[in-house]
């Protein structure tokens, strides 16, 4: 949980903190937080990274992804 002196600490801290509470927010509701718990499993990460490569316009992200950077997210969500 985020409190009012989270101002204070760095910026990086204050995003992993405020990251780590959405994720334990949405986990209390019942949201799947993995890839497995909606059914993907590995055998479909090199297609969706493909897929997300080609589809989404990935180049005007924050941070350019390349199809490896996304299988690399993927694997790790699973």
């Amino acid at each position: 949980m985020l409190t009012d002196n989270a101002a204070s600490l760095p910026e990086r801290e204050i995003a992993e903190k405020a990251i780590d509470a959405t994720y334990a927010f949405f986990e209390s509701i019942g949201i799947p937080m993995h890839l497995r718990e909606v059914g993907i499993g590995p055998e479909r990460i090199d297609e969706m990274a493909h897929h997300i490569a080609v589809n989404e316009g990935l180049e005007n992200a924050y941070v350019p992804l390349t199809e490896q950077d996304i299988k690399e997210i993927l694997v790790a969500s699973l």
